[in-house]
């Protein structure tokens, strides 16, 4: 009796089952192309790649046991056509799988992109909404906090010119006086000879100063001087100077600018070219 004819894998038919393979296992190899395709999505696409390329082979396998078949010269018409049919299809499900392969991997590349330029999106939108937000808080905050702060370093300045000017002559039974900052911020103890532990008072040019450290840079870029910053001038100071606005007006933290000339309050050149809110409040305690 004759061999049974192979069972030709025709693109549209069940293959065999994978073992691993998800809730789609029974779905013809077909099908989950065409779904996957449609889906536009990487997953599972390497997958089918693996399973249509192994179809074509098996094809191949089949066209070439059906073609061996169809030569039998003991076979009736009856088998002879059935065996040429069975060689058909099989070259049939080789090119169709192979075609299908060949465009699973084109369409990977493209779903690979996709999904790539998806993910850059993601990046991309989530950092202009997060410059977005501090640029609006930027322009909301920064012009009355930079002016609140440059008024307080300025009255620290003027501050130290005070002290710098008691401390010259000062009363009988008095220590000096520190400077605002040596007197406000921390300090570290170090070991002196002998043992003794004494506060660590550095010299100008190790202290980090807040008054000729800081400088902060006028909102409007290239249209006016640092509100706390150094002097251009041949002073070599450091300058507040309230930035105006286009109506002329200043931060209501900022103070009224001074348009008399810049004149050193105290040690290291440090100028005010405005009155700060502190000193001039400082000033009606005093004359009062």
């Amino acid at each position: 009796m004759p061999a049974q004819l192979p069972q030709t894998a025709v693109f549209g038919t069940n293959p065999p089952a994978r073992e691993g393979t998800p809730d789609m296992a029974d779905t013809p190899l077909s099908e989950r192309i065409q779904a996957a395709l449609r889906a536009g999505k990487s997953q599972g696409v390497e997958a089918l790649i693996f399973e249509a390329e192994a179809a074509a082979k098996q094809a191949v396998a089949d066209h070439d046991a059906a073609k061996e078949r169809a030569l039998d010269p003991l076979l009736s018409d009856s088998e002879i056509a059935a065996a040429r049919k069975a060689m058909e299809d099989a070259n049939f499900t080789s090119e169709r799988m192979t075609k299908a392969a060949a465009v699973l991997r084109e369409k990977l590349s493209e779903f690979n992109r996709a999904e790539e330029n998806d993910a850059r999106r993601k990046v991309y939108d989530a950092a202009l909404a997060r410059r977005n937000a501090a640029s609006a808080c930027l322009r909301a905050d920064y012009p009355d906090l930079a002016h609140k702060l440059g008024a307080l370093l300025a009255e620290v300045v003027g501050a130290d010119a005070a002290v710098t000017h008691a401390n010259r002559r000062l009363p009988d039974g008095v220590t000096e006086i520190l400077p605002v900052e040596r007197h406000a911020r921390p300090t570290k103890e170090h070991i002196v000879p002998g043992g003794q532990k004494v506060p660590f008072i550095p010299n100008d040019s190790s202290w980090p100063t807040l008054t000729r450290k800081i400088v902060l840079p006028a909102f409007e870029c290239g249209r006016h001087p640092p509100i706390w910053g150094p002097d251009n001038s041949l002073s070599r100071g450091f300058h507040f100077t309230p930035e105006l606005t286009n109506g002329g007006r200043v931060s209501a933290a900022s103070g009224v600018a001074d348009e008399r000339p810049a004149k050193p309050a105290g040690e290291g050149g440090v100028i005010l070219s405005s009155a700060s809110p502190v000193s001039s409040n400082s000033s009606k305690e005093n004359a009062a």
